[in-house]
């Protein structure tokens, strides 16, 4: 950026030529860069030019991108404002644009700073009606030619798939020869022998642990993973169809169609590294997280149940190498359903959550708090344009603009999922009394309710189920598909015997809290505990078979240990537990 001395230097001393060049991919005919400078340099030496200052796009920017995406167009434009510039040479017009909306700019800056344009060795006449007109349907006429070659691109692709050429990156096992798609026969043993594997029962995380332990190695040269194995094994393209914009065409053949489609159709089989023909079905498949590493639980089980249950996928990376526990599945599943839905509980939740005497108050909090995310996202769009405005007019640098832009461009992102997410919480109250009316409905006839009905109805009301194992217990973490807005004033923490112990703070300023509760199982899963409001779930039938007293003073017994072997910091604001490791 230059101050206003500079300006006036450049004003005095320079009688500066620009020679612009730019090379596309779309440029089928136009000369290079190098003919480009030359033929530039020539008029400058038969125009008397002394001074010439070349802004070279180089080969791969499209004239059909913005100003603002073509670094040398834009700084030339910065330069022609602040008088460097006053005479510029494109060899033709489609080297300035193929955007109509690229010409207008350019043209009327270069008039208003009047800087000369030279297209060719034909000088542009901004007072000629003709010549503006002449230009404009130029422009035009170079922003079809640019959309048409788009459709001449598409189209060579799909000929070169359908004449069997190359026309992108060439699929493992197979290699370009005279542009011809070929098979790559070191390549393709390997990706025989992957569909060999595969098809005896072998998952795809062991197959690519296999291929790394031979030191075989990708054709980047890393690793393999289970998801590159499983891309192969799904391509058709090894069994010699392509697939281009939804037609199909032939290739070479590396894997026959049949033996193809039956090591597809026993794909599914291999999720748990079985081959055992086995479906099994796992209600809470997709919901639970690790605490630990953050990766999901998957569900493991033999028809001999000597594998059953819930595990970590970190577990299978050496790179993560997680050390958190796996959970049995029944243990888990039937807590989560009897404990939510056959005790009623989400309805519960639901009614405490929609209490009538709370959704006033929390309307009126979250429409002010919708008003405020409006306001601030109008004064984000005004300061954005007031930058745009002081980097035409040159008096911030291009530096100071991307700053403000990307710092605008973040905060405009997190206020509308704000803004987002209060609007949902709005409705949600609006249609309190129907959200209430719904979930009975929903939880009338569970008893004979089937395993898509259970899955479907949980998946409806929990949004995560979180697994964190400090020896000897599972720390249990159940997030509800429901924001609030704030905890109720109300709510107290009681001991096991019903007695208030503690209440719990009303949460100033919080715009939104996700409905939570976190519990407590033993390793030998007697029992279940609300460890912020104390509830107790039995889960073994040795436990169910105690009495109230006996039941309540052994779960105190069992948080007492937990208390003091993991000295847990349970915040009641935040309905949430913590560990200082």
């Amino acid at each position: 950026m230059y101050n206003v001395v500079d300006v006036v230097i450049f004003a005095k001393k320079y009688n500066m030529l620009a020679i612009y060049t730019r090379l596309s991919r779309e440029d089928s005919e136009s000369t290079s860069i190098q003919n480009q400078l030359r033929e530039g340099k020539q008029f400058a030496k038969d125009n008397n030019f002394k001074e010439i200052e070349i802004y070279n796009e180089g080969q791969g920017i499209s004239g059909g991108a913005e100003i603002e995406n073509r670094p040398q167009l834009f700084q030339l434009l910065q330069d022609i404002r602040i008088g460097k510039i006053n005479t510029v040479w494109f060899r033709h017009q489609d080297r300035l644009e193929r955007n109509s909306a690229t010409y207008i700019i350019f043209i009327g800056e270069c008039k208003k700073h009047n800087c000369k344009i030279f297209f060719g060795d034909k000088k542009f006449d901004f007072e000629d009606p003709n010549v503006n007109l002449l230009g404009q349907i130029t422009s035009a006429v170079n922003q079809y030619q640019k959309d048409l070659q788009k459709v001449k691109t598409k189209k060579a692709l799909k000929d070169h798939v359908s004449e069997g050429k190359v026309w992108s990156v060439v699929a493992y096992g197979y290699k370009s020869v005279n542009g011809y798609l070929t098979i790559n026969d070191d390549e393709a043993k390997i990706v025989k022998e992957i569909f060999d594997l595969s098809l005896s029962g072998i998952g795809t995380d062991s197959i690519a642990e296999k291929l790394n332990e031979k030191g075989i190695p990708t054709r980047k040269n890393t690793k393999w993973r289970g998801g590159t194995i499983q891309s192969i094994l799904k391509n058709t393209l090894y069994k010699g169809k392509r697939i281009f914009s939804g037609n199909t065409y032939d290739a070479p053949v590396i894997i026959e169609p049949l033996y193809w489609q039956k090591v597809n159709n026993n794909f599914k089989n291999n999720r748990n590294n079985s081959g055992k023909k086995v479906d099994h079905k796992y209600l809470l498949k997709g919901l639970i997280k690790c605490d630990k590493c953050g990766k999901n639980y998957y569900g493991k089980r033999r028809v001999d149940l000597s594998d059953n249950f819930y595990s970590c996928v970190g577990k299978r990376y050496k790179e993560i190498k997680c050390t958190n526990r796996g959970i049995n599945i029944d243990v888990l599943e039937n807590f989560i359903w009897n404990r939510f839905f056959s005790d009623k509980r989400i309805l519960e939740i639901t009614k405490n959550f929609l209490n009538n005497d709370e959704v006033e108050n929390k309307l009126e909090g979250l429409r002010d708090n919708k008003k405020k995310f409006e306001s601030k996202l109008e004064s984000l769009e005004k300061e954005y344009k007031n930058a745009l405005n002081l980097l035409v007019k040159s008096i911030i640098s291009e530096d100071d603009f991307t700053t403000i832009k990307n710092r605008v461009e973040t905060e405009k992102s997190d206020l509308k999922l704000q803004l987002k997410n209060v609007k949902e919480q709005i409705s949600f109250y609006n249609e309190s009394e129907l959200t209430k009316e719904s979930v009975e409905t929903d939880l009338m006839h569970l008893t004979n309710a089937s395993f898509n009905d259970k899955r479907e109805l949980i998946k409806k009301y929990i949004e995560s189920i979180s697994i964190n194992y400090k020896e000897p217990y599972y720390v249990i973490r159940i997030e509800f598909k429901i924001n609030d807005y704030y905890i109720n004033e109300d709510k107290f923490k009681t001991d096991y015997f019903g007695n208030t112990e503690e209440k719990v703070e009303e949460v100033k300023n919080k715009i939104e809290q996700k409905l939570v509760e976190n519990y407590i199982i033993d390793r030998s899963y007697n029992i279940a505990i609300d460890v912020c409001y104390n509830y107790i779930h039995p889960i073994s039938k040795k436990i169910k078979k105690l009495s109230k007293n006996e039941l309540n003073t052994y779960a105190e017994k069992v948080e007492t240990e937990f208390a003091r072997k993991h000295n847990p910091i349970i915040n009641l604001k935040e309905n949430s537990i913590e560990f200082i490791e």
